[in-house]
């Protein structure tokens, strides 16, 4: 058994605070990477110059409790890397595999995971696939069939009274990645 764990560098340019990560630090964020891991049934490879991935051995029968220290770990690395390279590093966690096709299908998770997560809640290094599903759904059905099931979710609510702060609480709710305490605040 294993999960796919994507660490990804930006590739933006930076700012001042901030500063685009060069090539060789991403080579040193990658042996970083590679040199946490070293179980040897751990495998790393470098998916793209800003992209790594580890196909972390979890134990036979792997569990929430397992994949949550997995999570732990890599954020922990995330922000030890992030802290030392003073890079924009992120992770992002797939299924658990076990098979050929598992692994490939944890691969493509954790991928969507890190696209989806970043955009849904920027400040949040290292993003589940398990915690992003219903977005992933969501992203592969094109923009109508997204709008006839809102359409056919929200059209009775449109009727009501409050509607317009209704609408707001609800865009609040969702753009705080669905924490009910941080919609309320907004």
């Amino acid at each position: 058994s294993r999960i796919a764990i994507v660490f990804a560098t930006s590739q933006n340019r930076g700012s001042e605070d901030e500063p685009a990560l060069v090539s060789s630090s991403r080579a040193e964020v990658f042996r970083a990477v590679r040199d946490h891991y070293t179980l040897r049934e751990d495998i790393s490879a470098q998916l793209t110059p800003s992209r790594f991935v580890v196909l972390h051995h979890l134990p036979d029968r792997p569990d929430e409790h397992t994949v949550g220290i997995a999570t732990s770990d890599a954020r922990s690395l995330v922000g030890s890397l992030r802290t030392r390279h003073r890079a924009d590093l992120r992770a992002a966690l797939g299924d658990v595999g076990h098979t050929i096709d598992g692994l490939r299908r944890s691969l493509h998770d954790a991928l969507d995971a890190l696209a989806l997560g970043t955009r849904i809640d920027p400040t949040t290094v290292v993003h589940r696939i398990d915690r992003l599903r219903m977005h992933q759904v969501l992203t592969a059905a094109g923009r109508e069939a997204r709008s006839r099931l809102g359409a056919s979710y929200l059209s009775e609510l449109r009727t009501l009274g409050d509607w317009h702060e209704l609408r707001q609480t609800i865009i609040a709710w969702c753009e705080s990645g669905f924490r009910l305490v941080d919609a309320a605040r907004e």
